[in-house]
């Protein structure tokens, strides 16, 4: 890629030197400008792509299962174990919780409500 950015500016060059009529420079300029934007477009996407690759969506970065192999090998200390296993089934009893709730009406929109969608006072 970055010879194909050297060639053109080479060419943009001579024809700066060869050529003094400015509407000579639209075609290598519009050339320029496109394999930049399609420079960008293509590392935006390895980027997403990668992050997608990385944890899908919604998912724990450790299971319980996961974490009692790291305890049992003994790469977690007994405290370690508690606090991790406490954080895990807190986040999953919260998503349970946010999945059965019903969405918040129009006008409750950001308020906290009870277990049943009434507004909590």
């Amino acid at each position: 890629m970055s010879w194909m950015v050297a060639l053109l500016a080479s060419e943009v060059g001579r024809s700066l030197v060869a050529k003094s009529d400015p509407r000579n420079l639209v075609v290598p300029f519009i050339v320029l400008l496109a394999a930049i934007l399609l420079g960008c477009a293509g590392v935006y996407l390895a980027r997403r792509w990668i992050r997608n690759d990385k944890q899908p969506v919604g998912t724990e970065p450790f299971t319980l299962d996961q974490l009692r192999r790291l305890h049992g090998a003994g790469d977690l200390t007994d405290e370690e174990y508690d606090r991790a296993k406490t954080k895990l089934v807190a986040r999953v009893k919260e998503r349970a919780v946010q999945a059965d709730s019903p969405p918040p009406e129009n006008g409750d929109r950001g308020k906290p409500h009870d277990g049943e969608g009434r507004p909590s006072s």
